[in-house]
């Protein structure tokens, strides 16, 4: 008699009726036992878990899971797609070999197949690349929800550093850097030479420059959360920057700025939002004179744009 009878009415509900005989056909007793033990401990721990090539959430189906290379059990290329098979995201690993970083971080770079955007998921100990797809809310119903992915990629951007060694995915994939757009100097072809206010076209201000040795990031686990307390930005229980704010009526509306600077006193960058109410920013990175775009979530925005500018290797 078997020790684990399959409870053929529970895989029905497991796979919302969608687990055709043909499907079941295509596996073991023992590996149909195997699936249904781990989304019952899925259900038990209200943990994520991948089984039968589908990422399981308390017992429900999130996506469809593909692992395609994996490495002493770490995925280091996969696809998620959606649960009716077409394809969402093309995941895969970044070493600090393959692009060499002062935190030395290894990263999972998400490439949303729809848009084109990418993220950069930093890899710290027993990061859960499962996890992070549920915590981020990805998926809603079984599809890539796209208010979600454009959220994880404003909040997990590309850094600088990885401009550099991006090579596609896919046949497919194009290249697009989080929306990054050269103004005017700086690094690469200039999209303009209208300059900015404060700036010049040689892409400096303050002391800014990627060679400027007093450009010096405060060492500390990068993984850490972000607070915001004053003005003053903490990340692993150290200070590494400081945020101000100010706001000023111009040609009838509200204009917001908050300004981020190094613990030297050095400019990280400004980021500004017009309207009173409005929370899409549009910062300036001073050292190599970039425009970044970033919509930032209600009573987070001191938060949101630090977690950006760390994210992103310019603080």
């Amino acid at each position: 008699m078997n020790r684990y009878p399959l409870n053929w009415h529970l895989l029905f509900l497991i796979f919302g009726g969608c687990m055709s005989n043909a499907l079941i056909a295509q596996h073991s007793e023992k590996e149909l036992i195997k699936h249904e033990i781990a989304v019952q401990k899925s259900i038990a721990k209200e943990k994520a878990v991948v089984s039968l090539d589908t990422l399981f959430y308390i017992g429900k189906p999130v996506c469809i899971f593909i692992e395609e290379s994996k490495f002493l059990g770490s995925l280091i290329k996969g696809t998620l797609k959606n649960l009716d098979g077409t394809d969402a995201v093309w995941i895969r690993y970044i070493s600090s070999q393959e692009a060499p970083n002062p935190q030395n971080l290894n990263y999972y770079e998400f490439y949303f197949a729809a848009s084109g955007k990418r993220g950069m998921l930093p890899v710290g100990i027993g990061t859960s690349l499962e996890k992070n797809i549920v915590k981020n809310g990805l998926f809603v119903d079984g599809y890539l929800d796209k208010n979600a992915s454009d959220k994880f990629v404003a909040m997990h951007p590309v850094p600088n550093f990885m401009t550099a060694i991006i090579v596609n995915n896919h046949p497919q994939a194009q290249i697009n850097h989080s929306g990054v757009t050269v103004i005017a100097g700086g690094m690469g072809n200039s999209a303009g030479s209208g300059g900015y206010p404060g700036q010049n076209n040689g892409g400096m201000n303050n002391g800014g420059g990627f060679n400027n040795p007093n450009y010096a990031l405060v060492q500390r686990n990068r993984n850490a959360m972000v607070q915001v307390v004053g003005s003053n930005i903490q990340q692993d229980f150290k200070s590494v920057g400081n945020i101000t704010k100010s706001t000023v009526a111009q040609n009838g509306t509200i204009v917001t700025t908050y300004t981020v600077s190094l613990l030297t006193g050095i400019t990280v960058g400004t980021a500004t939002a017009e309207g009173a109410t409005s929370h899409s920013y549009q910062i300036l990175t001073f050292k190599d004179n970039r425009m970044h775009s970033l919509n930032s979530t209600i009573g987070r925005d001191e938060t949101d744009i630090a977690q950006y500018l760390i994210n992103m290797g310019y603080l």
